[in-house]
């Protein structure tokens, strides 16, 4: 994920029904928390949250991804190697327990562990 907000053609905002058209037909399932309602797209490993107004609001994948910010790799490398990253390069980072939030980009992610 870098400064356009999202993977691939997928974009934080987008429309579901674009979504669709883009991935494919997906397994619309409703979360137990976050996102009103999400999209499971086995070919691409991806599941996609929307919110009322669906509209894209969280993107998680379950395969391996590179995702970068800022060119720092956040995925695959311990949280305490992301965090120091973050800090050399003055990016704010909120952490929480397997979880960092960049509120300058408007997303988390769930890094490796310590």
């Amino acid at each position: 994920m870098d400064s356009h907000r999202g993977f691939g053609v997928v974009r934080l905002g987008s429309p579901k029904e674009e979504v669709r058209e883009l991935l494919g037909g997906g397994m619309e399932s409703e979360p137990e928390f976050g996102p009103v309602s999400q999209d499971h797209f086995l070919s691409v490993g991806a599941a996609v949250g929307y919110d009322s107004e669906d509209r894209v609001t969280r993107v998680v994948m379950a395969r391996p991804a590179q995702v970068v910010y800022r060119g720092m790799e956040l995925i695959g490398h311990p949280y305490a190697e992301v965090m120091a990253a973050a800090r050399r390069q003055g990016v704010t980072v909120v952490a929480r327990e397997a979880e960092l939030g960049f509120p300058e980009g408007g997303f988390s992610v769930w890094t490796a562990l310590r």
